[in-house]
């Protein structure tokens, strides 16, 4: 199965998990993670749901009005039938579908995630093989250490002032790539993201200096 890589934003937006056990509590999570409205519907909630905060549980079984407004359906009851009646509710009602387990009835596929901080890498084996997936991204846990994280929020925290004071492209690559560098990690192990974040203030000024010098030639 081929699949497109891509990053739903979903902040804010009503998404449906249909059921209530382990799987589906943990497809709740991760929406709730990525900042979504979550409602679940279920006659019965595993234990699991009781630590996800803010999902809005409806005991009962599916109908078709559960999927109001969502722009985003999980089907994850453990009856084939439901789920592939929320499948087809969901694609008439234009909201994407993932049935679990059941890869050629979804249109998207939930990938295996190593997160650190606003880094999240991704890993699918295109619905063949989720224990492949998991064993990927134990390997990429394994490489991909906090500090990347950091590094990142020290990105993020730069990233509006440099695209608003360096106008061109090529000045904003340069500036950025001087950061996501192995010397800039190197620095964040070494001193802590708040020197490091001190550091990539330093720079842009430096930077937008050059960018203003080079203008005025």
């Amino acid at each position: 199965m081929k699949v497109l890589p891509v990053g739903l934003l979903v902040d804010g937006r009503l998404c449906v998990v249909i059921g209530g056990g382990v799987v589906a509590a943990r497809k709740a999570a991760a929406l709730v993670e990525a900042g979504a409205v979550v409602r679940a519907v279920a006659p019965f909630f595993a234990e699991d749901f009781d630590e996800l905060a803010g999902v809005e549980m409806v005991k009962g079984r599916y109908e078709l009005h559960h999927l109001e407004g969502a722009c985003l359906v999980i089907a994850a009851t453990d009856e084939s039938r439901t789920n592939l009646q929320a499948a087809r509710d969901a694609r008439a009602a234009g909201a994407l579908v993932n049935v679990v387990d059941t890869p050629q009835e979804c249109d998207f596929i939930f990938p295996a995630v190593s997160r650190r901080g606003d880094i999240a890498v991704a890993v699918s084996t295109g619905g063949a093989s989720p224990a492949l997936a998991r064993h990927l991204r134990e390997r990429i846990d394994g490489t991909v250490g906090d500090v990347y994280g950091e590094l990142a929020s020290v990105l993020k925290s730069v990233r509006e002032r440099a695209i608003a004071r360096l106008p061109q492209a090529a000045q904003r690559r340069k500036f950025f790539e001087g950061l996501a560098s192995d010397e800039f990690l190197a620095l964040i192990e070494a001193e802590g993201r708040e020197a490091a974040l001190e550091e990539a203030w330093r720079r842009l000024d430096v930077a937008i200096s050059r960018a203003h010098q080079e203008s005025s030639a």
